[in-house]
């Protein structure tokens, strides 16, 4: 009898920022962690992942174009899979989003279904006590 193939028909997609919402660079150290927290819970949830490097913009809080270097974390998964994980995944890029200090941290499904997931931080006074200066804020409740 022939091989036959396990067909994996979703892909779910994080994207990891390197840039601060004010638009200076992370510490490399903390997003280093956040990057290997995507990746660990990304082969527990998917069996794997893999990481390809990207270059995205943005216009940040003062109007200016911010281009950055960053990452995009990827799985290939069942339908099943994908619906047993999506509540962790939404959590997992929320909890990024307040690490990082980001406006929101993009999840991207079947590379058609695009979802901003927003930070929950109380306080965030972006270019006073955001990530890239070592801020540390609480979650809204």
């Amino acid at each position: 009898m022939a091989a036959q193939p396990v067909l994996q028909s979703h892909r779910v997609s994080i994207y990891v920022p390197s840039r601060c919402v004010c638009g200076r660079v992370l510490p490399s150290a903390l997003r280093d962690q956040v990057v290997k927290e995507v990746k660990e819970s990304f082969c527990e949830w998917y069996g794997g992942y893999t990481e390809i490097p990207t270059t995205g913009g943005w216009r940040s809080p003062d109007g200016t174009v911010v281009e950055e270097p960053g990452s995009v974390i990827y799985s290939f998964c069942a339908g099943n899979t994908r619906r047993k994980a999506a509540d962790k995944v939404s959590r997992l890029a929320v909890n990024m989003a307040n690490r990082l200090t980001q406006g929101a941290v993009l999840v991207v499904t079947d590379s058609q279904y695009a979802a901003f997931w927003p930070n929950t931080l109380c306080g965030l006074k972006v270019g006073k006590n955001c990530a890239c200066r070592g801020g540390i804020l609480e979650m809204a409740g």
